[in-house]
């Protein structure tokens, strides 16, 4: 039931969504656009409910260039390194501090065609301007950096914020790289016992040979 219900809604789905240059990806539940080193994702995330699933939408943005970089030191396992992104989340938690806030119950093929119809709106009037929004390493370096102390639905995890965040600001050449880095690191010993301070210094020193990105303008 669920494989058939899904296989329908993503059918149903692809035809609003392919027409921007993105392709289905059924295995990843997602749908992606790749430009130049860089690659838009936009997925939709199935969690059960009594009465059937939550269909619950998500933005993100990787750049190939970033997530290199933070892999090198990151630990995670290498079959998982190709599926982070560099910024984004679920869309009901960027506009409103709450992934249920953008979800659509799904009980029965009789909803395919409804839904379908008010995600391919979240992907056109809030998905598409976030591409935009964020389409250089200076708009991810602004949001992440600007107010490093702040917290942001856009990366809400304290180690990967602080993470992409020092990376970006090493790329785009950050006057203040020094001191965000000391922000960062104390960030990092505060946060979930310094469970990551160790992996983020390491981060830190492998900067040190990273060289400023030519494509910081992209």
């Amino acid at each position: 039931m669920a494989s058939n219900l899904k296989r329908a809604l993503f059918d149903a789905a692809d035809s609003r969504i392919s027409q921007y240059g993105f392709t289905l990806y059924r295995l990843k539940d997602q749908f992606e656009r790749k430009r130049d080193g860089w690659m838009d994702q936009f997925q939709l995330f199935w969690l059960n409910d009594v009465a059937g699933y939550r269909i619950q939408p998500y933005a993100g943005i990787r750049v190939e260039i970033v997530e290199q970089i933070f892999h090198k030191t990151s630990g995670w396992n290498s079959k998982h390194q190709k599926y982070s992104v560099s910024i984004g989340g679920g869309v009901g938690h960027i506009i409103a501090d709450d992934n249920r806030k953008c979800e659509f119950p799904l009980k029965s093929e009789a909803d395919i065609s409804p839904i379908a119809h008010k995600v391919a709106a979240v992907f056109r009037d809030f998905a598409l301007p976030y591409y935009e929004k964020f389409s250089s390493l200076q708009a991810i370096d602004a949001e992440l950096n600007n107010n490093p102390t702040e917290r942001t639905r856009n990366r809400s995890d304290n180690w990967l914020r602080c993470s992409t965040g020092i990376i970006v600001a090493r790329l785009v050449r950050r006057p203040d790289y020094n001191a965000l880095a000391k922000i960062y690191a104390k960030i990092m010993e505060q946060s979930d016992g310094g469970f990551h301070l160790k992996t983020f210094c390491a981060l830190l020193e492998s900067l040190k040979s990273v060289e400023p990105s030519i494509n910081a303008q992209l």
